[in-house]
């Protein structure tokens, strides 16, 4: 079920590769976890840095903390704040920054030893009015993602995968819940499709290299967008 979601996601963005516009970016991120054992309680914490189209700058920030609960062995709750900085890419000035408080629901699976993630996660967004930029003025809107990711180790040992490499494939997609004047073509915000490889120094630290596609619409105008990630997971736990 999850395989066939991911592989129509796929097929529905490559049938968009014509797209009125196509842009190429870089995304650097940092994603982190740490359980304070033997509670309940941890942290995440992830950063991210995107270039502007053509990687000639810095287009925005992002930067995520969050209180995670962990219900079992197998699923968490998280709430949280983002901060997300835009600037412009023309006269490298700031474009004011996004607010968003957000939860999420994470939920862990594994079929025949390979592991999936599913996550959901409500956001509450506050955006700078475009027509008052430079002033207090914000726009608020609400979105849901949902986010599947599954991994496969590439050295035999994926029933206890320590250390080697992986590939890993992943989808997102994204809904709008709420907006001013919203109308049902706003539902639909976009999908992110990405397929990497990477490789796992221990159970505490990935590093990953992936390819992004993007799909999203704005004003009747469809957008294609190829991203390069780099990201490195760390996982700390830390006993009390």
């Amino acid at each position: 079920m999850v395989i066939l979601a991911l592989v129509i996601s796929f097929l529905l963005v490559m049938s968009t590769a014509q797209a009125r516009e196509h842009t190429f970016t870089g995304w650097s991120a940092v994603f982190h976890q740490t359980r304070f054992n033997p509670s309940e309680f941890g942290i995440h914490a992830d950063a991210q840095v995107r270039t502007v189209p053509g990687w000639s700058g810095v287009q925005g920030i992002l930067i995520r903390p969050g209180m995670m609960y962990h219900l079992d062995t197998r699923s968490n709750l998280t709430t949280g704040y983002a901060y997300v900085g835009r600037f412009n890419p023309v006269s490298k000035k700031s474009e004011g920054a996004e607010h968003r408080l957000w939860q999420q629901y994470i939920y862990n699976q594994k079929i025949k030893n390979t592991p999936f993630t599913h996550r959901l996660r409500l956001e509450q967004r506050w955006i700078p009015a475009v027509q008052d930029l430079g002033t207090n003025a914000y726009d608020f809107r609400m979105r849901l993602r949902y986010f599947n990711r599954t991994m496969l180790s590439l050295t035999g040992n994926a029933a206890d995968f320590n250390k080697g490499v992986f590939v890993s494939l992943q989808n997102e997609l994204l809904l709008g819940l709420y907006r001013k004047d919203m109308t049902a073509r706003d539902i639909f915000d976009q999908n992110r499709l990405m397929l990497g490889v990477g490789y796992r120094a221990s159970k505490k630290v990935d590093l990953e290299l992936g390819y992004m596609n993007i799909f999203y619409k704005r004003e009747a105008v469809s957008h294609f967008q190829s991203v390069l990630q780099l990201s490195l997971y760390t996982r700390l736990p830390v006993n009390l």
